[in-house]
């Protein structure tokens, strides 16, 4: 098949696999990154009743917490675009 994801212009390599000498695995571009509820969690306080949050942690968090997809490169989707 050659609609796979190392086809496609959304998807940018990441992981260089030494053994297949190729890629294995990469980011899909197609969307913008998406919150990753677990990463968001951990980076920010936990604050006890009454307490308040310093506004600008909560947007340095968020910056940390967002991923794009991650697929590998034999993947597919509907989303795909040949490459240019």
């Amino acid at each position: 098949m050659t609609e796979q994801c190392i086809n496609c212009q959304f998807w940018k390599a990441s992981v260089l696999n030494e053994h297949h000498q190729g890629y294995e695995m990469g980011d899909c571009r197609r969307n913008p990154p998406a919150l990753i509820d677990a990463m968001v969690r951990a980076e920010l306080p936990v604050l006890q009743y009454g307490q308040q949050a310093d506004p600008e942690l909560g947007l340095v968090s968020q910056r940390n917490s967002t991923m794009f997809p991650v697929t590998s490169h034999d993947d597919w989707c509907g989303e795909y675009r040949r490459a240019r």
